[in-house]
């Protein structure tokens, strides 16, 4: 590819379809001889029902064909490069190593072992040596037995030979589909009118072809398929076309519906060449693209595993195939270096609420399984995933949405769903099978795998929980983005060892526990400036406050403090410095500070008690002398309205206080549709526009003195009358009313008899005018 980017910023990519790289199809090894030398093994775990079921079989075998076949253990498959020869396994690929060694190549999926019917099918040649597996599957054993009986009726005998005479697919019952002829007419009506250049549903008939047999899905997909694969339909960077995205997909489900008998050679030849030019399109993402892979350390996210997982697979294919159309040895190191920068830390560089966040962990998994490597799954790396899932899901275990994300109701899902279960299972972490039992439990019933693994209510992300920032994450922060690219404007000021990542305050796991996120990580692909924020305090199921816009990233998109000196913003500081974070009865108390913070030390003060409020105490110490414009801005939805000392809202019946002790000048506004919608996200306690009280003060401060922000964020119960008072005594700031009595001093603070002291610097308790 001829490449002209002269500045080094990467090029803009598109698929170019040759079909004559690939003109000779490799052999499908359809027939699979159950007596030729050597004869076919059973591989079976080595007690229990599995055991005797493969007992059974060897003895009618061994009847029929007049050999006995040889039982194998499962053990020596786990990391497989190649097979002794063919070979019948039965059971699941959570009781036997082969496969589960075929379900880290995706030739099988959890949805193969059913729990009733009968599920048997072959896999021809999955290590490219030209043995095959025959897949007797179920998740309990009279459902594999069901599946021996019916292979048993498949062999023929030819010239001697006793043989299976092609693909074995015996599926009871055939899963439901859509209809396949609906979805042939609209490949028919829309052929030739796609403008984007994304394939439309041709995976997803693969996928149906894959589950039922159904002959008809064949044709719906190279309908689909046939536009992308002549060029017809132009596949490109500038178009959102997403090849590299969705290739290993297509690799992976073609490799599965290739073996049946559906397919003329000229289809299988289009196919083949057109995954060639998809696996060169992958090259050609981090060859080239701004993301582009080099030497040189930089971030990795998901715009890089995308690809690299795509070139990974797509290659595997070629090779396993005999189709040498490139440097396939050089392909599989591009997309390994990938993932041996991914693998050095315990997180993506993904910074996105919602689903970002787990799609380089979960392409890291599925790269090193297939390798037939366990490193990673078995390191505490997998656990940091795992803590980072848990934090950011609220009292109702949907995700908060921050950074890149818009959503107040977005759900576990796939991707996190599955670093859990790994966890679960490689770790042996009962909290992480808990929590996704209870946040995605269809997919944690799903999941083969991990069901030896008991769920226990994980304890320790209760009360105070804080989860450090990755080291290596902290080292990215100060790396330019990208090859060619200048270093960041803005670098991390403090240690990796001071800062964090994450920090919550969990009442419980009940869905009207409370819940608050403080970020301690502003940085990161599709993350926002927002260190030192709250995202998220939910209470009752009521979300008070909120961080959620995709595109608008400005400060009063957050929960947090603006600095605004002598007319002018600058850079949020990336990383918040935890200064301290302590656990009490009935509550946990924080420190975080953003150092240099255009001419100012901000540091937040929380004081969190369970089932009761939270006091916010933001102190702004001057390093630098000016005028300064200081705005601390709260985010709720609901019905909100200005009250004498802040603003009230009311979320279904539900009240809401911030209660300011401070003298600002104050007003609300209503946010604007997120730019990237039509309409606001669905909020299920009323209004679902952000109301945004912002806190405004203009002070002159010379280095080392400060000002502050006082308020206490009260959930209210249904009365608009506040429950609580906020007062001044002297240098102390009083909580009153119903509840324990609350008195937080320069040096700490008194909750009823109790007493804690702060063990940094003193807290200011009054502000500058």
């Amino acid at each position: 590819m001829v490449v002209s980017d002269p500045i080094g910023k990467g090029a803009m990519i598109e698929l170019r379809v040759n079909n004559e790289r690939i003109m000779k199809l490799a052999p499908l090894y359809r027939e699979t001889p159950l007596n030729a030398e050597p004869p076919v093994a059973i591989v079976a775990p080595a007690d229990g029902d599995m055991a005797a079921l493969a007992a059974s079989l060897q003895a009618q075998l061994a009847a029929l064909t007049g050999v006995r076949p040889p039982l194998l253990g499962d053990a020596q498959f786990d990391a497989a490069q190649e097979l002794p020869g063919h070979l019948i396994a039965l059971g699941s690929p959570a009781n036997n190593l082969l496969l589960r060694r075929m379900h880290d190549l995706q030739q099988l999926t959890d949805r193969d072992c059913p729990e009733s019917g009968l599920h048997a099918v072959s896999i021809h040649s999955p290590l490219g040596d030209g043995h095959n597996v025959i897949a007797v599957l179920g998740a309990q054993a009279p459902v594999v037995e069901a599946g021996v009986k019916r292979l048993l009726t498949l062999p023929v005998q030819r010239e001697g030979t006793w043989l299976l005479p092609e693909r074995v697919f015996e599926v009871e019952p055939v899963p439901e589909t859509p209809d396949p002829e609906e979805m042939l007419a609209r490949a028919h009506e829309s052929r030739g009118k796609q403008s984007h250049g994304r394939p439309g549903g041709m995976i997803s008939a693969l996928g149906h072809l894959n589950a039922t047999g159904d002959e008809r899905w064949a044709r719906v997909f190279i309908e689909m398929a046939t536009p992308c694969a002549t060029g017809e339909c132009r596949l490109a960077f500038e178009l959102m076309s997403a090849v590299d995205f969705w290739t290993h997909q297509l690799v992976v489900a073609w490799d599965r519906a290739e073996e049946f008998d559906f397919f003329s050679d000229e289809e299988r030849l289009l196919i083949a060449n057109f995954i060639a030019s998809c696996t060169e399109y992958c090259h050609e993402s981090i060859t080239y693209q701004k993301w582009r892979i080099t030497p040189e350390e930089h971030q990795i996210f998901n715009h890089h595993t995308f690809p690299a997982r795509s070139l990974f697979f797509g290659t595997m294919y070629l090779r396993r195939h005999g189709y040498e159309i490139a440097d396939l040895d050089y392909w599989i190191e591009q997309a390994l270096q990938v993932f041996k920068r991914a693998a050095l830390a315990g997180r993506s560089f993904d910074e996105g609420g919602g689903g970002y966040s787990w799609l380089v962990g979960n392409h890291l998994l599925e790269v090193m399984f297939a390798l037939g490597k366990r490193d990673y799954a078995r390191s505490e790396k997998l656990l940091r995933y795992a803590d980072l899932a848990t934090v950011v899901l609220n009292s109702e275990r949907c995700f908060v949405p921050y950074g890149d994300s818009s959503s107040y109701y977005t759900h576990l899902g796939g991707g996190g769903a599955n670093l859990l279960l790994r966890a679960a299972e490689w770790q042996g972490d009962r909290g992480c099978k808990w929590i996704a039992q209870h946040a995605a439990p269809g997919l944690c019933e799903g999941d083969l795998l991990c069901r030896c693994v008991e769920a226990e209510e994980p304890a320790r992300h209760l009360g105070l929980f804080v989860l450090p920032l990755d080291p290596v994450i902290h080292r990215w922060c100060s790396l330019p983005r990208f090859p060619g690219y200048p270093a960041p404007a803005c670098l991390p000021n403090v240690s990796a060892e001071e800062s964090f990542d994450k920090l919550t305050f969990r009442g419980g796991w009940d869905e009207d526990a409370d819940y608050l996120l403080l970020q301690g990580f502003g940085d990161g692909s599709h993350g926002h400036p927002d260190a030192n924020s709250i995202s998220q305090y939910q209470v009752r199921r009521r979300i008070f406050l909120l961080d959620a816009d995709y595109i608008r990233r400005a400060p009063r998109q957050h929960n947090t403090v603006m600095v605004i000196r002598d007319g002018d913003h600058a850079p949020v500081p990336v990383v918040a410095r935890l200064d301290e974070a302590e656990e009490f009865a009935g509550g946990a108390f924080s420190r975080s500070s953003l150092l240099d913070y255009n001419g100012c030390d901000w540091q937040r003060t929380l004081l969190w008690l369970d089932r009761d409020c939270v006091l916010c105490v933001d102190t702004l110490e001057a390093q630098v002398a000016g005028d300064y414009e200081l705005r601390c801005y709260w985010r709720t939805l609901g019905d909100a309205r200005l009250t004498e000392s802040g603003m009230l809202a009311d979320h279904d019946g539900e009240r809401f206080h911030v209660i300011e002790l401070t003298d600002s000048e104050r007003r609300l506004d209503v946010e604007s549709i997120p730019l990237n919608a039509e309409e606001y996200s669905e909020y299920h306690f009323g209004d679902p526009a952000p109301k945004v009280l912002t806190e405004s003060r203009r002070v002159h401060l010379e280095p080392g003195e400060r000002a502050c922000f006082i308020n206490l964020l009260l959930p209210n119960g249904t009365a608009d009358d506040p429950r609580r008072t906020i007062s001044r005594d002297d240098e102390a700031i009083v909580i009153g009313g119903d509840g324990a009595a609350v008195r937080v001093t320069p040096d700490g603070f008194s909750l009823g008899e109790a007493e804690v002291a702060f063990s940094e610097d003193r807290l200011l308790t009054t502000c500058a005018e």
